[in-house]
């Protein structure tokens, strides 16, 4: 096996030891130890190309172990995909894949692009794409039909139009995939009727939004007075 990759004949048995004993504290079966070591230069050679260093692959393998187990033909499918929504190379390695490799877990073809259409159809542009992805892949991820499209469905029944659906989304994309009963319809409704904001203000209190669920009332209050102050 270690004859297949210099990397690996080179290295020292001490530290060959280590590496093993780490790959099992990941969660890599014993018996799969073999192939994933064969497995691990090709895939180091595809990281490199796209100029990621061994520290920050060993940083995607702590986050997502079963990345040792894709095959460069996975990979390069979701290369390809950040490519063509527009990632150029440094948002491609320092945004997205180094920081969440759980995005090359996904199917292109049965999550990334259903998504990504979704996204556009309610009228999110290239850019704001960029920022879902780069930002918060976590939306990239989820199941349209399951979770996107009924959440879409509660903006519209709170009063929402096409385009302040898109910039609601475009400036909180996870509003596309919180709860609705647990975190969406509650501020929603203390912004309307506690606070006595309109539906069209609502983009205006993105931040409002983003504040963690054990935030008094009366914190939230005061943020949205102030909120409301800039805007006037």
């Amino acid at each position: 096996m270690l004859r297949r990759c210099n990397r690996l004949e080179n290295i020292e048995r001490e530290r060959a030891s280590e590496n093993w004993s780490y790959l099992e504290s990941i969660g890599i079966q014993k018996r799969k130890l073999p192939y994933g070591l064969s497995r691990s230069c090709p895939l180091l050679a595809f990281f490199q190309a796209l100029g990621i260093s061994e520290k920050q692959l060993g940083k995607m393998l702590l986050l997502n172990p079963r990345l040792i187990s894709y095959s460069e033909l996975k990979l390069t499918q979701i290369t390809d995909f950040l490519t063509i929504i527009g990632l150029n190379k440094e948002w491609l390695i320092t945004k997205t894949l180094a920081k969440n490799p759980f995005l090359l877990g996904y199917s292109v073809e049965k999550r990334l692009w259903p998504t990504t259409e979704f996204l556009k159809w309610i009228g999110l542009d290239e850019l704001s794409l960029q920022r879902v992805v780069c930002y918060f892949p976590e939306v990239f991820c989820r199941d349209v039909d399951r979770v996107l499209r009924p959440n879409l469905a509660f903006l519209k029944r709170c009063g929402f139009d096409n385009k302040q659906i898109a910039n609601f989304v475009a400036g909180y994309p996870p509003a596309l995939i919180k709860s609705v009963s647990k975190s969406l319809e509650p501020k929603m409704r203390f912004l309307v009727e506690e606070m006595g904001r309109d539906i069209s203000e609502i983009a205006n209190y993105l931040e409002f939004f983003r504040h963690g669920k054990n935030k008094s009332l009366e914190a939230k209050s005061f943020e949205v007075k102030k909120y409301t102050m800039q805007f006037k």
